[in-house]
């Protein structure tokens, strides 16, 4: 059930969706209102070993395209590796045309069925690295962005939108004064954007990992209208990447962790898990993370939103599966979605079919997990 709180928190935004004519910084609200349910196609052109034509033309097929919508869904987020689209040139770099013809189908193939695409540059580390260390190289991806967007400037903007960078990370990465560097990043990259393809609202979030803590340095793009924020939670990471293999070292000895979290909730999580990870596990069920907790977490990111005049999304959010008991985890998906929603802010689920996933089994033969859905009101 609502607090008053989150009721007049909700009320507020959703007033302010539609009784702006222009809506929030210039974004409009019909484009906003397909951003508000949403799921990420990992794996497919980003975060693979063989980004092929092969990859690109089987991993998710038309038939997936039909589930995603019949489900509910309202937008997917399409992330893509620059580098496989990447081409230098005397010019500057370009967009190679076999890999954008297959990303351009993809997008179409969403449009068609009604179903808003966010075009997220989803790079690998190095990519990050190079860009927070190398002008000259930050320079070749402005380029870049404002050569992809303009291939992509004749989709319809009142569907397809441009995600800047997935989670930049450039505190981590050796830059000096990151703050200041990603600010004239995030304004060149969106200007490159803009010029490109100038209907088209783009997504921006902050320079670190895109959490909620980067509201408390995150300023809105200075001159540039039409843009949503973003953030990512994974919050509490103890739960959500129990097992993961990257990241923290100590995920990886999780297993069993519970949601909601108390002290006696988390004793056969203690039990089941590696012995080095006993002091983590046992101040996790301190905590005791559950709905109100989650909801005075993201109060931060709605108030960002609500006092800088913005609407908001979370374009991550999820729990790994293999570690996690699977009551839990359709727990933390309702509370996170049920919060998202209080506060008037969009989402979109990781993932369709990795690890975190709403859909099992295999390329051209999945099925939707229909008790995901329904923790995710769909």
């Amino acid at each position: 059930m609502m607090t008053t709180m989150a009721i007049g928190v909700s009320a507020m935004l959703l007033c302010s969706l539609g009784a702006q004519g222009g809506g929030r910084n210039g974004v409009p609200p019909e484009l906003f209102g397909r951003l508000q349910k949403g799921i990420n196609l990992s794996h497919w052109f980003s975060q693979w070993h063989d980004l092929s034509p092969e990859r690109f033309t089987t991993y998710v097929t038309e038939r997936d395209m039909d589930l995603i919508r019949r489900a509910g869904f309202d937008h997917v987020r399409l992330p893509f590796n620059p580098e496989p689209f990447w081409e230098d040139g005397p010019q500057g770099p370009s967009v190679k045309a076999e890999p954008l013809g297959h990303y351009r189908r993809a997008v179409g193939g969403f449009v068609r069925r009604g179903l808003a695409v966010i075009v997220d540059m989803h790079p690998e580390d190095g990519f990050k690295d190079k860009l927070a260390k190398d002008p000259a190289f930050a320079r070749d991806v402005e380029r870049f962005w404002r050569a992809f967007a303009g291939r992509l400037a004749d989709t319809d903007p009142n569907f397809v939108v441009f995600e800047i960078l997935n989670e930049p990370s450039v505190d981590s990465r050796g830059a000096k004064d990151p703050v200041r560097l990603w600010a004239e990043l995030n304004l060149r990259f969106a200007r490159a954007i803009r010029a490109a393809a100038p209907r088209h609202t783009i997504v921006a979030s902050g320079g670190g990992w895109t959490g909620v803590d980067q509201f408390d340095t995150l300023e809105p793009i200075r001159g540039v209208g039409n843009v949503v924020y973003n953030f990512h939670c994974y919050d509490p990471f103890v739960f959500t990447h129990q097992g993961a293999t990257w990241g923290w070292e100590l995920s990886r000895f999780m297993r069993g962790v519970p949601y909601p979290s108390s002290p006696e909730a988390v004793q056969d999580a203690i039990r089941q898990s590696d012995p080095r990870v006993r002091d983590v596990l046992t101040t996790y069920g301190n905590e005791r993370w559950n709905l109100q907790r989650l909801r005075a977490h993201l109060k931060r990111a709605a108030d960002w939103a609500s006092r800088h005049r913005v609407y908001l999304t979370c374009n991550e959010f999820g729990v790994y599966i293999p570690n996690a008991p699977r009551e839990s985890r359709l727990a933390w998906l309702r509370d996170m979605t049920t919060v998202l929603r209080e506060y008037g802010i969009g989402w979109t689920m990781w993932d369709y079919a990795g690890g975190f996933a709403v859909a099992v089994g295999e390329p051209g033969s999945r099925r939707m997990d229909q008790g995901v859905l329904r923790a995710l009101g769909l």
